[in-house]
């Protein structure tokens, strides 16, 4: 983990964990450009947490499309 106590090597903490107060470390969040202070589970759920792309979504409606597109034609014929 990079944050701001591992640098400075003085403090055990750097931080109070955003979403449960507890001691945490104040780094850059993994996904989006801000800074935040997160404790070991909760960074490691933001760690874990997949965030969809724009393509994600564009592949998911295509797969929608085909279904449906085979379901219609079962249906009609």
């Amino acid at each position: 983990m990079n944050c701001y106590c591992k640098k400075s090597g003085k403090n055990e903490y750097c931080g109070v964990c955003e979403i449960c107060g507890e001691p945490g470390h104040t780094h850059a969040h993994p996904r989006l450009p801000t800074t935040g202070a997160w404790c070991e589970k909760h960074w490691q759920e933001l760690n874990d947490y997949k965030i969809l792309t724009l393509a994600d979504i564009i592949i998911s409606l295509l797969f929608l499309f085909i279904i449906g597109i085979t379901v219609f034609n079962i249906v009609i014929s």
